[in-house]
């Protein structure tokens, strides 16, 4: 039972620390020791590994249909799959391509959700090529079309203007 304990502590500061700019395997030293936890498995190379893996198929998981690659060249390309609720209800399935360049200027500001939307959106390009699907007569018109967006970076994260392509 202490080992299991000592493994969900461990599991909680690994998920605590992930998006933090720290090591992520210092805590996997320091949290035992300060702790005074003796246990080999803790301690192993074994249980590093696991609690690793774990971590890559959350992350996974979670970030699943959100994509944004940074090129050696600072361009970025967009690979998105979503499903969308619509106001009443329908739901719609989304993918897109696009780009999002940022110069490096101003990425700093813009990758940080405190200050990304003090940035001027002329000040960087985001753009992506929606097609959508649905099962819903009323918006059946949707799997007709073809449209283009405007993004802009805000602080929940991004935001379209979506346009039919005529």
């Amino acid at each position: 039972m202490e080992t299991t304990f000592q493994a969900l502590i461990m599991g909680i500061v690994q998920g605590l620390t992930e998006f933090l700019p720290v090591s992520s395997s210092g805590h996997l030293v320091i949290v035992p020791r300060l702790l005074g936890w003796t246990d080999p498995f803790i301690t192993s190379l074994a249980f590093s590994v696991m609690l690793h893996l774990g971590t890559l198929v959350a992350l996974l998981a979670y970030f699943r249909a959100d994509w944004l690659v940074i090129g050696s060249d600072g361009s970025g390309r967009i690979d998105v799959r979503a499903a969308i609720e619509l106001d009443d209800g329908a739901i719609a399935y989304a993918t897109y391509n696009g780009r999002l360049n940022i110069p490096p200027e101003v990425a700093a500001t813009g990758f940080n959700r405190e200050t990304a939307e003090k940035i001027d959106p002329s000040k960087y390009y985001f753009r992506t090529a929606p097609t959508f699907e649905t099962a819903s007569e009323k918006y059946s018109w949707l799997n007709r079309i073809q449209a283009i967006s405007v993004g802009r970076i805000t602080r929940s994260g991004v935001a379209y203007s979506i346009y039919e392509v005529l």
